[in-house]
């Protein structure tokens, strides 16, 4: 009995409680709503520019009873690109039709909502093209033109967009170039759509770096500073604190603000890009150098002349040593040489130093560059030592390509064919018989001499001891020699003969040209033994001319004849008083210096000599009582 009263008394605060939470009206919703309803039944058509607009929902009971179930409902749009809805609140946003519902329960209602635009057309002020320089900003403004024809700046509300936004990027009609290229703007807006194409230049030229060039650093070395700079067409202005550097390996070297650090040896890729220009170099780090050694300690060169760069080895702190050639960068101080493909170019004599460097390090190697040699001459064409002797090498003479002859005796260096002869300084030794040939090597050219290592000569015999020439003639000297052991040897064209005066006679091995009026002295020598040949040259007599081809006398006269020598110098001279005057009949007619005395009736032949020619003539004498 108590259980029973004390449950009753409990359903009946329940109750008293249900009653105060949920009104009549409300409960009865909840539990008897067969229907929706909106407060407006017809299709909405908003307008862009208009407010957002309210809709009321209502749930219909049984007995026709409406309940607000506004803020109770579920509340969707169908396109919320072109209308949004919240809590029975409708907002356009575009040109378009939404469906708008609402759930409440079980039920659901909707209706047709159309947003038209106010505007019939959208326009930028940069109608056709925008033109934008990389760093600065460009305003471009947005206008909509409304069906009476006004219009408003909507530049702040429309939506702004670049198609290709690494090209340029747009905020609220303030376009700003982020690299050289096209894109287009877009403007939307009222469902209306304004388009202008885009185009983005830098102001500068191109990018430079300084220095530019791959870079060698060793360990340890201070770091290097590269500048950046952009060029225009009437200035460079700095922008190394704006370029992004970059290392494709930062822990071999560090480019930050272009400051290069090495860390490590390695190889890295240094980029340096400012607005739409890129530069790259390598960067290569060594251990830490000791020293560098050149492979050679100086270069001669002559005008013309190219040869490789010379090697340099580097020594590292830990004694291991590496070929450093290809990163040596090489210059020059001056014309007299140039740097070609890597190639060292003798241009012009003089002095220059050529010199290497690598990272902080570097080489001087001093060049000199002489006029190129057109010719060398030895003061002999062979040499005849005897076995176990010395003998001084030849002098030299060399004609260069400015037109200088010089003495180049000293500079020459020589070899020799075979380890039979040893060149001594400025001697040759024979070590043992046979024959060598000697190689004397003077910058781009050189010269050979013959050398014949024998046993000694112990007299030398000369044919002849002297020489008649006429001009232009030739002849032979033979010389015969003969060794300790009596066997003989000719040895005329191994003599060296000089002549002591080449104007007048010549001579080459053995044959002696006579090539001048005059005289002069042949010496030659073998194995120290030296002979003479004395050699005149006179004009010889070519022809003789007589004045008469024949004559006719009477016994009792006579008549004087004359004789012209014309010489191979192509002198001609009277010689008739000279000339030897013979007779075949001295009976019928003789011949005095030129005198011819007819004698007897008959015929003669006169004759005159002079210089090896002869010529002569016929005289017929006949009585002089005859007529």
């Amino acid at each position: 009995m108590t259980h029973t009263v004390k449950l009753g008394k409990w359903m009946l605060s329940l109750l008293l409680m249900s009653t105060l939470l949920f009104p009549s009206g409300v409960f009865a919703a909840d539990t008897s709503a067969v229907s929706l309803k909106f407060d407006d039944d017809q299709a909405w058509t908003l307008s862009l520019d208009d407010d957002a607009k309210d809709l009321t929902l209502y749930a219909v009971n049984g007995n026709g009873d409406t309940t607000d179930v506004t803020d109770q409902a579920t509340w969707s749009s169908s396109t919320p690109t072109v209308a949004t809805v919240d809590k029975g609140s409708i907002t356009p946003v575009s040109v378009g039709t939404a469906t708008i519902t609402a759930k409440y329960g079980d039920l659901a209602a909707t209706k047709k909502v159309t947003v038209t635009s106010p505007y019939t057309k959208l326009t930028l002020s940069a109608a056709d093209a925008v033109n934008v320089t990389i760093g600065t900003p460009y305003d471009v403004t947005a206008t909509a033109t409304k069906t009476d024809g006004t219009t408003v700046d909507v530049t702040d509300t429309v939506t702004w967009s670049t198609y290709d936004s690494k090209v340029a990027k747009v905020i609220e009609g303030q376009v700003t170039g982020l690299s050289q290229g096209s894109t287009s703007l877009a403007a939307k807006y009222a469902g209306l759509t304004a388009t202008a194409n885009l185009y983005v230049r830098s102001s500068f030229q191109g990018l430079i770096l300084t220095p530019e060039e791959d870079q060698v650093m060793f360990i340890g070395q201070a770091p290097l500073q590269i500048k950046g700079e952009v060029a225009d067409a009437t200035s460079v202005k700095d922008v190394t604190s704006d370029v992004t550097w970059t290392s494709s390996n930062p822990v071999n070297v560090t480019a930050t603000g272009g400051l290069l650090k090495p860390w490590v040896e390695g190889t890295s890729t240094v980029k340096a890009q400012y607005e739409d220009f890129t530069k790259s170099f390598k960067v290569t780090v060594y251990k830490t150098m000791k020293k560098l050694e050149p492979s050679v300690t100086s270069i001669d060169l002559v005008t013309g002349q190219s040869v490789a760069m010379p090697k340099v080895k580097g020594t590292a702190v830990d004694g291991s040593t590496m070929d450093l050639s290809k990163v040596v960068d090489w210059s020059v101080d001056s014309a007299v040489a140039t740097i070609d493909n890597g190639k060292l170019v003798a241009e012009d004599a003089g002095d220059v130093t050529l010199v290497g460097k690598v990272g902080n390090m570097q080489v001087s190697i001093p060049v000199s560059v002489k006029a190129k040699v057109l010719e060398m001459t030895p003061s002999v064409a062979s040499l005849s030592i005897v076995v176990g002797a010395s003998s001084p090498l030849p002098t030299v003479t060399a004609i260069s390509a400015d037109g200088t002859t010089s003495d180049i005796t000293d500079d020459v260096k020589w070899t020799s064919s075979t380890d039979k002869v040893l060149i001594q300084g400025k001697n040759a030794k024979a070590l043992i018989k046979g024959s060598a040939t000697l190689k004397g090597t003077y910058l781009n050219s050189s010269v050979r001499v013959s050398v014949k290592m024998e046993t000694k000569i112990q007299s030398l015999d000369v044919s002849p001891q002297s020489l008649d020439l006429g001009l232009k003639k030739s002849k032979t000297i033979k010389v015969v020699g003969t060794y300790t052991d009596g066997k003989k040897v000719t040895l005329s064209s191994k003599m060296n003969w000089v002549s002591s005066n080449p104007a007048a006679a010549t001579v080459k091995g053995a044959t002696v040209k006579a090539v001048g009026i005059g005289s002069t002295t042949l010496t030659g020598s073998y194995q120290g033994l030296t002979a003479t040949v004395k050699v005149t040259v006179s004009a010889q007599v070519k022809k003789l001319t007589l004045s008469d081809k024949s004559l006719k006398l009477a016994t009792g006269t006579s008549k004087t004849l004359t004789v012209i020598a014309e010489y191979d110098t192509g002198d001609k001279v009277d010689v008739t008083q000279a000339a030897v005057w013979t007779s075949n009949a001295p009976s019928v007619a003789t011949a005095i210096s030129g005198k011819i005395t007819a004698i007897s009736k008959g015929n003669a032949s006169v004759k005159a000599e002079f210089g090896g020619k002869k010529i002569s003539t016929g005289v017929a004498v006949k009585d002089a009582t005859t007529k």
